[in-house]
């Protein structure tokens, strides 16, 4: 009985030894280098709606790159392309993420060893040391919220070296008020670069329902233009003595050309000088819906001969749109009004896009090749091969008594 009651004993007190150490342990974790305490989110100062709405500049830094977005008379633009309108709806994700980040734990590392996990901000050591900083300020450029972003977790030496576990997911934090404490999230960041051309507004131009197209380039046997009388049609070279087909398979589809189409930069405005564009194709475009757009078109080789050639354009956009809509005869009253509503709405619909659209002039787009390859090709380029001549068949004369015919051509004496 003593034995048993001796044994209860020393179980109550190992037990009690392993809740100490265990509170201890958490204690040291929650409280990281600094005595501060851990908390649920990361940024608490963005998890407020009223909060994010004073947010107002953005700056993002990473070795030697850097971006700056700023919201400018209602909307964000990207200070390093000459305040080019950015992406209104990715700077919100971000912000709202940011705001939303929970941490996932804590790591002992210590402020001599920040450089091992590349906490250290920039300007604080090399490239190899520094991570990602990432700055949220009002419109007086007062900080609001500021984090670095270090080694993905699993870089850092493995899952093994996290106690927390977690994967390629996982990222080593810092909140610099937060002093020497490092926080680890479940999430590696990856939307967040200092490529000023990811932060860009990408909406762009809509070629819809084509009608013509004009190039004009600096050889004028290198001009083409095709037409088509109705959106059903395949396009055409216009009617000459010459004969010359176009060949829609070389053209590419005509009928889609420019619509919807995307570019990945932006030039800004120092570069962006008007000798910059002055060996470019000009091309007209005109639609079905009365659209105009006047493009014109660089291949600028960079980077060597092996490189590839890189590809500029410009685009103004005008349109001329009907302001009343015609009736047609015999028309009864009760379709006039189901079309005068149709038409008015279509009206507004065009008034909108050629607004949406006329804000692109003026400056200097980067766009893949694949947009532009057939305005870039030459008339002989696009012409249908013309078929071959039939071989001219040989004419042998029978000789007298039914022998072979004599080959052409002279026969010896």
């Amino acid at each position: 009985m003593k034995r048993n009651a001796l044994l209860l004993i020393l179980l109550a007190a190992l037990i009690g030894t392993a809740v100490v150490v265990n509170q201890s342990k958490q204690k040291r974790l929650g409280t990281a280098n600094t005595g501060v305490k851990t908390r649920e989110r990361l940024l608490p100062e963005l998890a407020s709606v009223d909060t994010l709405n004073t947010v107002r500049q953005i700056r993002i830094r990473e070795a030697d790159k850097q971006v700056n977005l700023a919201m400018i008379d209602g909307e964000w633009r990207v200070a390093e392309r000459s305040n080019y309108p950015a992406a209104f709806d990715k700077i919100t994700r971000t912000l709202v993420s940011l705001g939303e980040q929970k941490i996932a734990g804590t790591q002992r590392i210590g402020k001599s060893s920040f450089g091992n996990v590349k906490l250290l901000a920039p300007g604080d050591g090399t490239p190899e040391t520094t991570g990602m900083f990432m700055e949220m300020m009002d419109q007086k450029g007062g900080l609001i919220a500021s984090v670095i972003a270090g080694k993905n977790v699993e870089s850092s030496g493995g899952a093994s070296s996290n106690p927390f576990g977690g994967g390629n997911e996982q990222r080593f934090v810092r909140v610099p008020k937060d002093g020497d404490a490092v926080w680890i999230i479940n999430d590696a960041l990856s939307e967040i670069q200092t490529a000023p051309q990811e932060w860009i507004d990408k909406s762009f131009i809509d070629v819809r329902k084509l009608k013509s197209v004009e190039i004009t380039a600096a050889t004028p046997a290198d001009s083409w233009s095709a037409s088509r009388k109705d959106e059903n049609s395949e396009f055409k070279f216009p009617e000459n003595a010459i004969g010359d087909a176009l060949d829609t398979a070389k053209a590419g589809s005509l009928a889609t050309l420019l619509s919807n189409p995307t570019f990945t930069d932006v030039l800004p405005k120092d570069k962006a000088t008007p000798e910059f564009m002055k060996n470019a194709v000009s091309t007209k475009l005109d639609t079905f819906e009365d659209f105009h757009y006047e493009v014109k078109l660089l291949e600028v080789q960079e980077g060597g001969k092996n490189a590839e050639p890189k590809n500029y354009l410009t685009v103004t956009v005008t349109a001329e749109m009907p302001k009343e809509r015609t009736p047609e005869k015999d028309e009864k009253a009760e379709d006039k009004k189901a079309k005068d509503e149709a038409f008015a709405a279509n009206k507004k619909a065009l008034e909108e896009k050629l607004e949406h659209e006329k804000k692109f002039a003026g400056w200097i787009y980067e766009v893949p090749s694949y947009t532009v390859t057939t305005l870039l090709k030459k008339r002989s380029e696009l012409l249908r091969e013309k078929p071959k001549a039939p071989p001219t068949p040989q004419i042998r004369i029978p000789q007298p008594g039914g022998g072979l015919p004599l080959p052409d051509g002279p026969t010896e004496p």
